[in-house]
């Protein structure tokens, strides 16, 4: 920074500077988070579950005994107990049985020599903010400002990059645009984007969407308004995820099992990694994911049982006359309630995740393959559009009607399939197959912290609607049962 030239002196580019700073210094000392603050956590659990069941317990259903509510103080107690005994066997369970790591199960070995997609696990890692180590697709946010805040489009800037049919007002094609966060490597390669479908590493160029005239056959369309047809093309991610370059971690230094990452604060790579939880002070990975959704259920009656009956209790009582606050029943209530919406949200999510038979990593990849769609038909169907030209002058691309732009996802749909399912590397066919996957074949297992999935953490089956690296394919592709 000392070098820098004095006109070089800006927020953005200390702030870029900062961030290559930590990322050479967390690459050279990789260590995984001290012990004691991996569990830090889990002991503030502990004693606020232990703190609970006094007050519980010892001060209210104590009372309700002592007053002579016999009948209800019991049944207090024989539920509370049963939904502590299953919170504390779960939790146990979750926070005893590690993830699955990649290096008790895959020898160390070299990178490929020799690669067909470029060399994704050797580039600037830790550039998209997740746990995986290695470097995706996707610009450092103090890197965004460099390449334009206020310049819609690359070619806005040179009027000689716009095709002609752009000016005229003609017919034309709005390829599928990247997502805001374009790439931030500039090394070839023939792919578009890897996050969304593995823990893929890749170097590519920088993109910037582009119009071609529209096909022929639509030339000659034009919607209620007169206006020629608006083709959007769909470029979903095409990076493969799947190859053995893309699997290599180069922080291990191993090939990394399919659906494995690295997680930056246990400093391995996890089997199915979801993510890193601090409550209960590991990963969340194949071995117990399984547990984890048996925990965040029971946490969920355990806490939601505890805030029901404190709260309900608490409006009786405030009607006696010599009603006296308790301080500590308050705070209770007030965390139960608290943890109860936590809890219940986390066992809907992961139920979700489970029925797609997707981890919190690769869900996050749909949602950036959403949110490029979305981009591409706002862009091609907004009301009008500006692009800057030449200085201050613009061009209008009025748009067709609103009804074009479902008309386009169906489209989509029907050239590639959905996203979360045909679009998915995982999905076995139906929901149910995806939930035993993880959760077993026998319904106690889905309830109980008992038994374990059938998948072993190295191996799965691969949707068939893609590529032999990964790729999703176009249905035309497809097998031909399944288009």
């Amino acid at each position: 920074m000392a070098d820098r030239p004095r006109g070089d002196w800006d927020c953005v580019g200390v702030a870029r500077d900062t961030y290559k700073q930590k990322q050479k210094e967390r690459q050279e000392t990789q260590k995984p988070q001290p012990w004691i603050l991996q569990k830090l956590v889990v002991g503030v659990v502990l004693a606020i579950v232990v703190w609970t069941y006094y007050v519980y317990v010892g001060r209210i259903c104590t009372k309700l005994l002592s007053r002579g509510d016999t009948v209800k103080g019991g049944v207090y107690i024989a539920i509370f107990n049963l939904f502590f005994l299953m919170f504390s066997w779960t939790y146990l369970k979750v926070i005893v049985t590690p993830p699955g790591f990649a290096r008790d199960h895959v020898p160390q070995c070299e990178p490929p020599a020799t690669t067909q997609y470029g060399r994704p696990w050797d580039i600037d890692s830790e550039a998209r903010g997740t746990d995986d180590g290695h470097r995706t697709i996707g610009t450092a946010y103090e890197g965004m400002s460099e390449r334009g805040h206020g310049r819609p489009l690359s070619m806005a800037s040179d009027p000689t990059r716009l095709p002609p049919e752009v000016q005229a007002g003609t017919a034309l094609e709005l390829d599928a645009i990247p997502p805001i966060a374009a790439a931030h490597a500039r090394i070839a390669s023939p792919v578009g984007d890897d996050y969304p479908f593995g823990d893929a590493s890749t170097t590519v160029h920088e993109t910037q969407p582009y119009l071609q005239p529209v096909a022929a056959q639509n030339e000659g369309e034009k919607t209620h308004k007169g206006q020629k047809h608006v083709h959007v093309a769909r470029n979903p991610p095409q990076t493969p995820v799947l190859a053995y370059e893309y699997r290599y971690c180069a922080r291990d230094k191993l090939m990394k099992p399919m659906r494995t990452h690295h997680c930056r604060l246990c400093a391995t790579c996890v089997l199915q990694y979801d993510h890193h939880c601090p409550w209960i002070g590991q990963c969340v990975g194949a071995y117990n994911r399984k547990f984890f959704l048996n925990f965040t259920f029971w946490s969920t009656w355990f806490t939601a049982w505890v805030f029901g009956t404190l709260l309900a209790d608490l409006i009786v009582d405030s009607r006696n006359v010599n009603f006296q606050l308790d301080g500590q029943e308050i705070a209770v209530i007030a965390l139960s309630g608290l943890f109860t919406m936590f809890t219940a949200s986390l066992t809907a999510g992961h139920t979700r995740l489970l029925i797609i038979n997707a981890t919190t990593v690769e869900s996050l990849g749909f949602s950036r393959v959403r949110e490029k769609d979305k981009a591409s038909l706002e862009m091609a169907f907004s009301i009008w559009q500006c692009r800057q030209v030449v200085w201050s002058n613009c061009y209008l691309l009025l748009n067709s009607s609103p009804r074009e732009k479902y008309d386009t996802r169906k489209r989509w749909e029907q050239e590639w399939g959905r996203i979360e399912r045909e679009g998915n590397l995982w999905w076995l066919e139906n929901p149910r197959a995806n939930w035993e996957e993880v959760m077993g074949h026998k319904v106690w297992e889905w309830f109980l912290p008992i038994g374990k999935g059938p998948n072993d953490g190295m191996h799965y089956p691969v949707n068939p609607r893609h590529d032999p690296d990964g790729r999703w394919r176009p249905r035309s592709q497809w097998p031909l049962e399944l288009q």
